[in-house]
């Protein structure tokens, strides 16, 4: 049954042109503009960190973009979700865990096709191939952001199937994608205060998905080299006290998801 349940997820996943759409077509073009426009005055001593950057700028915008497809999954199947957990074997611990490691395990797969594509356009451009430093950590992170992602956004929505009406679930499911915009473009230019930095898991994610890709520790200001290193550690720490918290609120969520109607949303 765990096997059943987690080899159908994937197998819906990889089959979703939606979710490839906007995973990989649609932060492929930022990535092409990034390396064929905006990279032609680049100094290339700083080409791999441009790189690292554009790495980590994509990685998070594709993990968010999923994360709005995938949130629309939970209030369609809120009404099945919930008459599986009260009438069944299933249960929303079994359930998330299954879910869980079939989207990181297809996040690694989106993730790896990214770099491929990446390093393509980057040695089309420069004539030069440029490598992540440290492949393992990428995957590593390609597994906890989609973890991470997914969780709040299941959250969100569930706020909104139980408390809040179907209303503005479309607006919410949004949220993870409009944050991720607004944090990671801003850490590209602006020196964000200490708090911000390190009590949201976008902008650690960012830095950590940097030093993967660079293997040094990256500036505060992501494209100010006079600007401070950020502290690998702090991110480190942040990205993993956000899972533990997230877990536990995503799984008690799930247990009193309630049962509701889809035309509900389409009415408001």
């Amino acid at each position: 049954m765990i096997m059943m349940l987690f080899k159908y997820i994937l197998k819906t996943l990889l089959k979703n042109k939606t979710v490839w759409f906007w995973g990989l077509l649609y932060v492929t073009i930022w990535l092409f503009l990034g390396v064929f426009v905006w990279g032609n005055s680049i100094d290339r001593n700083y080409l791999k960190y441009y790189a690292g950057i554009w790495f980590a700028f994509d990685s998070i915008i594709s993990i968010s973009s999923i994360s709005v497809t995938l949130s629309y999954s939970i209030y369609y199947a809120s009404s099945s979700l919930a008459y599986l957990f009260r009438n069944s074997s299933m249960k929303p611990f079994k359930y998330y865990m299954e879910n869980m490691f079939s989207i990181g395990t297809f996040f690694v797969i989106m993730g790896t096709i990214l770099e491929l594509i990446e390093i393509i356009l980057f040695s089309i451009k420069f004539n030069v191939i440029i490598l992540p430093g440290n492949i393992i950590l990428t995957v590593i992170l390609f597994f906890i952001s989609g973890m991470i992602f997914y969780s709040f956004s299941m959250i969100l929505v569930i706020i909104m199937n139980n408390y809040l009406g179907l209303k503005n679930v479309g607006f919410v499911s949004f949220i993870p994608m409009i944050l991720s915009w607004l944090l990671s473009y801003s850490i590209l230019y602006i020196k964000l205060p200490s708090y911000v930095i390190y009590s949201n898991f976008i902008t650690t994610l960012t830095y950590i998905f940097t030093y993967s890709f660079i293997e040094k520790t990256p500036w505060i200001i992501l494209t100010d080299p006079f600007s401070p290193h950020i502290n690998v550690f702090i991110c480190t720490i942040s990205i993993i006290a956000w899972l533990i918290l997230l877990m536990p609120i995503c799984i008690y969520s799930l247990s009193k998801i309630r049962a509701s109607s889809i035309e509900e949303a389409r009415v408001s």
